[in-house]
């Protein structure tokens, strides 16, 4: 018989009947040695702790952050007060504009012609930016909608803010260049206090009001070591210099918190019933190599957003470890797609805020210091000690250890500085290296002789 005349196999109705009884059988099998019978110890305390959050009235659905995060009425909305700076279209970028090409000048160095040039390009109509900005910015607040739910949340206008904020700090190293402190102090007081009105409402929308911080603290430095500000201007530009704003992470720890609920519970739903469990077995033996939803991760989570909460009334270098540690608990001990999906670099973030609050009480330092020098023939204070009460209401203290801030004549001028995350003092060390993770300070120097 030639193989093409092989009779096929055929399967009778009740061998196929019968195998797929097997099938279910076995797959019945597996979801009961899966499946918990009744809910688990963790979905009991998932629930308990979701119960407490809402017999304590804490907002964890989006029409209750709504009611906690109301818009603001149209005269203290930012997306309408600013629209006009958000519109402002600036002149050519040209290669060397600073903060844009991430190349700023050396501090206190003579800027190069070249640049110059670009800045007052870029800059055109840059008067009409300023004026385009309230000089009140006080109680500020960017609509965002969280009362039509989180997916009818308002488009995002982040990448306006960042924007803005950029061209500030140009406008401030422009007129600081050319010696116009005036000018420099007004743009710099705005820039101060734009960035305090940004949102905290998420992790993402707060890292943002940070970043512009650090961006004017950063333009300040340039500027206090190319001009003398009056008086008024110091005071002006402290009165914008706002550590408690930057460091107020209230509302986004309500937000993500709502944010890893919704996850979380979308999530369970899904793994309901016996498909979603056959599905959660089946991700465990396929990349990630995760099941889909735990219980265990769910209440991990949860404890996660507690403990953070109580963190951030500590010290920032004991918030900061305090961090790391949360952060490698949470890591090593959650198995599932979804943790990984509701946990961001909170560790790295809360680095990069703390080392941003601790400049910042710095600069008002230096501002003070600044104040100081006026008032008595350009001499640097002896210590921090002797600008209280004149020019500081108590000596400042540095918020990583609570400790006196740290202060050091140099042999032109001073710095000022925080010992930083690393918690060691490095004799006010410049972070050179943005990848550096110590042996460095966070510091304000200035080096302007007069």
């Amino acid at each position: 018989m030639a193989p093409s005349d092989t009779p096929k196999r055929q399967f009778s109705p009740r061998s196929l009947v019968i195998a797929g009884i097997i099938v279910t059988l076995l797959l019945a099998a597996i979801v009961a040695l899966v499946a918990p019978k009744g809910p688990s110890a963790s979905r009991r305390a998932v629930e308990a702790k979701l119960a407490q959050l809402r017999a304590d009235g804490v907002p964890v659905t989006a029409e209750e952050i709504g009611r906690a995060l109301p818009d603001p009425p149209p005269e203290r909305d930012a997306r309408f007060l600013l629209a006009e700076a958000f519109n402002f279209s600036p002149g050519p970028i040209g290669p060397n504009v600073p903060v844009l090409s991430k190349d700023m000048p050396r501090r206190g160095a003579p800027i190069p012609e070249a640049m110059m040039e670009d800045m007052e390009a870029f800059l055109v109509n840059s008067d009409r930016l300023l004026a385009a900005i309230p000089d009140d910015l006080t109680g500020l607040r960017f609509s965002v909608g969280w009362t039509n739910g989180f997916t009818n949340l308002l488009p995002s206008v982040l990448v306006d803010v960042r924007q803005l904020q950029q061209r500030l700090a140009v406008k401030t190293l422009y007129e600081s260049g050319r010696g116009d402190g005036p000018r420099a102090a007004k743009s710099l007081t705005k820039g101060f206090a734009f960035a305090a009105s940004v949102n905290g409402d998420s992790l993402v929308d707060a890292m943002i009001r940070v970043a512009c911080a650090g961006l004017m603290c950063d333009t300040a430095e340039q500027a206090l070591n190319r001009v003398q500000f009056t008086a008024e201007d110091l005071q002006k530009i402290d009165a914008q210099v706002k550590p408690e704003r930057i460091d107020d992470f209230s509302n986004v720890f309500m937000v993500e918190r709502h944010l890893g609920v919704l996850t979380f519970n979308h999530m369970r739903e899904k793994t309901r019933g016996l498909r979603g469990m056959f599905i959660n077995v089946i991700q465990r033996f396929k990349p990630p190599n995760k099941p889909v939803y735990r219980d265990e991760d769910y209440l991990l989570f949860l404890n996660f957003n507690e403990q953070q909460i109580k963190l951030h009334s500590k010290p920032l270098l004991e918030r900061v470890r305090g961090y790391e540690q949360i952060t490698t608990n949470f890591t090593t001990n959650a198995r599932s797609q979804t943790a990984n999906m509701v946990m961001p670099s909170w560790s790295k973030a809360m680095r990069t805020a703390a080392e941003t609050k601790a400049r910042l009480v710095a600069l008002k330092t230096a501002l003070a210091i600044e104040r100081f020098r006026l008032a008595n023939n350009n001499a640097l204070p002896p210590t921090l000690d002797a600008l209280v009460p004149n020019f500081c209401s108590s000596a400042p203290r540095d918020p990583f250890d609570e400790q006196p801030l740290r202060y050091k004549k140099l042999p032109r001028g001073y710095v000022v500085y925080s010992i930083g995350a690393d918690g060691v003092d490095n004799a006010g060390a410049e972070r050179i290296n943005p990848k550096n993770m110590s042996d460095y300070d966070v510091t304000i120097t200035v080096e302007r002789e007069r």
